[in-house]
Parts: C-alpha cells; sequence; structure tokens
C-alpha cells in the first residue's frame, strides 16, 4: 500500500556547495512559521515475497520469505519560502544498504531549489540523478506498473542520491514539454558483491560491501506530452575504492577499466521511453 501527497524529481551537487546547500536549508526552516509554506507527504510500502527456490534472489528472496525485500516507509517536507526558493527534506526507513540483515534510516533528499524564472530552476543539496524514468520514485512502489522495478536495468547505479548541483532549462513547444538537465554530484556508497567460495578458512563467504565514492556529471533531455515520456542522456561517473586495500591473501584480477578495486570511469549514453494509456 502507498500513500502520496507530493513527489518531486531531483538531482546533484560538490560536497562544499553541498553542505551550504543544507546549511541554507536549515536557516531557512528557521525563518517565523507565518512566513514559510509548509506541505507534507508520506509514502510506504509493506511487501512480503517468496519464491519456490532455497537460495536467494535480489539479496533477500527464498523460499522462507522475506518483508525486507519490499518493505520502505517515507515521509518528505516541502518548504516554500517564496514564489522563487523553497526546500525539500525527504528521509526514509528501508533495509540497510552495507549489510543484509539491518535496517537504516537515511535522508533520501534535501536540497535547496531556487526559481529564477518560471523556464529555469536550479538545485543544490543531496538530491537524485535523472536516470532512469522512475528513478525519482523508485521508492513509490504504486506509482508504476511493475511488482518491482528491474533490477537488471536499475541496479546500474548502486545509488542516485549524491550531493550536488542540478541546473534545468524548461521549453514549452506546441504539446511537448521538453528539459534539459545538466547535473554534477558525488555520493560515498556501498556496491554489494556475492562470494561464493570465501578463504579456506570459511571466511568472507556471502555478501561483501565494498564501500566508495562515486563522482558523477551528465547531461539529459527529457521531452514529455500528454501520454509520453521521452528521455535522453549523457553520463559520466568515476568511482574509486575507499578504505582499506584488499587482504593480501586474496588474489588480485584485473578485470579492465571498471575494475572496483581502482578508479574507473565510466561514459554512459542513455536513452528511455514510456508512453502512459489511459
Amino acid at each position: 500500500m502507498t500513500l502520496s501527497r507530493h513527489l518531486r524529481v531531483i538531482a546533484d551537487m560538490p560536497y562544499k556547495l553541498a553542505n551550504f546547500g543544507l546549511l541554507s536549508i536549515l536557516a531557512a526552516l528557521a525563518m517565523p512559521v507565518h512566513a514559510v509554506d509548509l506541505t507534507w507527504s508520506g509514502f510506504g510500502t509493506i511487501g512480503w515475497a517468496q519464491s519456490d527456490q532455497p537460495y536467494k534472489y535480489q539479496r533477500f528472496i527464498d523460499d522462507h520469505g522475506s518483508f525486507n525485500r519490499d518493505t520502505v516507509l517515507g515521509g518528505q517536507l516541502d518548504a516554500r519560502f517564496s514564489h522563487q526558493w523553497s526546500a525539500t527534506v525527504q528521509a526514509k526507513v528501508a533495509a540497510s544498504d552495507h549489510n543484509d540483515t539491518d535496517w537504516q534510516a537515511s535522508l533520501a533528499w534535501a536540497f535547496l531549489s531556487w526559481r529564477p524564472s518560471d523556464d529555469w530552476l536550479i538545485r543544490a543539496g543531496k538530491i537524485r540523478l535523472p536516470l532512469m524514468l522512475n528513478t525519482e520514485n523508485n521508492d513509490v512502489g504504486a506509482t508504476f506498473d511493475f511488482a518491482r522495478l528491474p533490477q537488471e536495468v536499475y541496479s546500474i547505479a548502486p545509488t542516485t542520491d549524491v550531493l550536488g548541483l542540478s541546473i534545468s532549462k524548461t521549453w514549452m513547444l506546441d504539446s511537448y514539454e521538453w528539459v534539459l538537465e545538466g547535473y554534477s554530484g558525488q555520493a560515498k556508497t556501498y556496491q554489494r558483491y556475492f562470494v561464493r567460495t570465501g578463504q579456506p578458512d570459511g571466511t568472507m563467504r556471502g555478501g561483501l560491501f565494498t564501500p566508495f565514492r562515486m563522482k558523477s556529471s551528465g547531461l539529459v533531455l527529457t521531452v514529455r506530452d500528454i501520454g509520453n515520456t521521452f528521455r535522453i542522456g549523457v553520463h559520466e561517473v568515476v568511482a574509486t575504492r575507499v578504505g582499506e586495500p584488499s587482504h593480501a591473501e586474496i588474489p588480485f584480477v584485473h578485470q579492465g577499466p571498471y575494475d572496483y578495486l581502482s578508479p574507473s570511469r565510466r561514459l554512459v549514453l542513455q536513452s528511455a521511453c514510456r508512453r502512459t494509456s489511459g
């Protein structure tokens, strides 16, 4: 079940500017209440998933069943200070992104928005990358037709919530809305790997979460009309592992330019389209 009164698309920016954006949000929220228009929203999905196989699929789904795969609870607060300035904070509770047993509460969005004119929008803080068609609302299961979004596509990026800056320009041409958005930002997150055999003593077997820092920049064009959405974008992503180096007894195997043990760069040309019926 899902409740949603307000949703918003978001994007991203570098850490120093991001921290400035977060401080600006807090300072703005400290203004007298009568000067701020506040809107709250909430969403939640309680989902039980069970398969007919003993092995785990997508971290949690096996023949015992689990609430962990699809259950998420969240809330969002939007504060409007004027026609040009607003702020958004969204928090959620879901399965942890750095182990297979815990749950965690996190800030998904926390950004400041400035709209100097009706067709320009600048956002700074913790925001979401404009990647797939359902990236901005992937936690709200009632907003798309799938039971869950295809993992083969939406797991390409381990996180889409980054600290960054986004600038977008909108044109209304005939019956189409054209939005061109450029962004740049970074995030520290985890990549999960499953180790089948591990070490001879049985250690390091199972889910292995590797911390790394991701920097991403891109330019995305989105075209919408009353029944269709088309999106094409170019993204450059640099991923660098953080923390201690691998254990000396684990053999190093070079896997090309995308090896997660060293800085890597990936340039992605992304396109997608959606048709809405009814």
